[in-house]
């Protein structure tokens, strides 16, 4: 039993993981619900994430990132938490809102998959 119990400590303290330092919030954008989570202040790199995935597939760039980059992503509608409406939208409408909402004259864009295809 007590190996047991060291092996939970030991997996516990090797599974932790930093939190970051995030500000989360939903954008109404054509009846949408956007899910967006922002950190960290500098040229802003927006992050579109790959196909049948959430905004969550770019915790380890954001983690790597932090300090140095404002980083600013999103889920796509229908995906993660965001909701959609029945309202037509493109993925390239989302980003050039959040453009709006931070600006600055220059960002950077990455994305994956289907994430190019909104440029």
């Amino acid at each position: 039993m007590r190996q047991f119990l060291a092996f939970i400590l030991v997996l516990t303290a090797c599974c932790k993981t930093s939190k970051l330092a995030e500000k989360e919030r939903f954008i109404v954008l054509n009846e949408h619900k956007i899910h967006v989570k922002t950190s960290d202040n500098g040229l802003p790199i927006i992050f579109v994430h790959g196909g049948y995935l959430d905004l969550e597939m770019w915790n380890a760039q954001v983690k790597e990132l932090k300090g140095s980059y404002q980083t600013i992503r999103f889920s796509d509608l229908g995906h993660g938490r965001t909701i959609r409406s029945k309202t037509k939208m493109y993925g390239y409408e989302i980003i050039n809102e959040l453009t709006n909402i931070y600006p600055n004259d220059k960002s950077v864009l990455v994305g994956l998959s289907w994430g190019p295809c909104y440029a």
